[in-house]
């Protein structure tokens, strides 16, 4: 036991979050406004761009993910993002209980925020900056969802 403890590497958290894809369920909505900013998108960036919002003073490191209303959600990106946010071209937020869509997992409460890349009648195509993947939602399983649900 001595020698693994010698031999293993420890990962802290913050090592941890800065992986594309490390866990931190706080940021998913954080990390699309930095993908939509242009900047990098990795979890430091989206702490960083939370904590600049809410203030370095009242922000809490562990309790910063977004559970507001698609109008709070909207004025949000506005104070984000400025005049990015106006783009009518620009890429939009999609909101939505990963519980509700195939391929996507979450418990029944939760919430999550990933980019729509494209669409056509049957997908939303998508990109998560959280997990760094790429997928797709079938529009007939976003019509059926009776979970709150939005494009930003």
């Amino acid at each position: 036991m001595k020698q693994l403890k010698e031999e293993i590497q420890i990962t802290d958290e913050k090592m941890l979050k800065s992986i594309t894809g490390g866990y931190d369920p706080n940021d998913c909505m954080w990390r699309c406004f930095a993908y939509l900013n242009g900047t990098s998108y990795g979890a430091n960036d989206a702490e960083d761009l939370a904590c600049n919002y809410y203030g370095s003073d009242s922000f809490d490191s562990t309790n910063y993910g977004f559970t507001g209303t698609y109008y709070d959600a909207d004025g949000l990106g506005c104070d984000v993002l400025g005049t990015i946010w106006d783009d009518p071209f620009r890429d939009k937020i999609l909101v939505f209980n990963p519980c509700d869509f195939t391929g996507w997992n979450g418990n029944e409460n939760s919430m999550h925020a990933v980019i729509i890349t494209g669409v056509d009648a049957e997908k939303y195509y998508v990109f998560d900056p959280q997990s760094g993947m790429s997928g797709e939602i079938l529009a007939s399983e976003y019509s059926a969802s009776a979970s709150p649900k939005y494009v930003l």
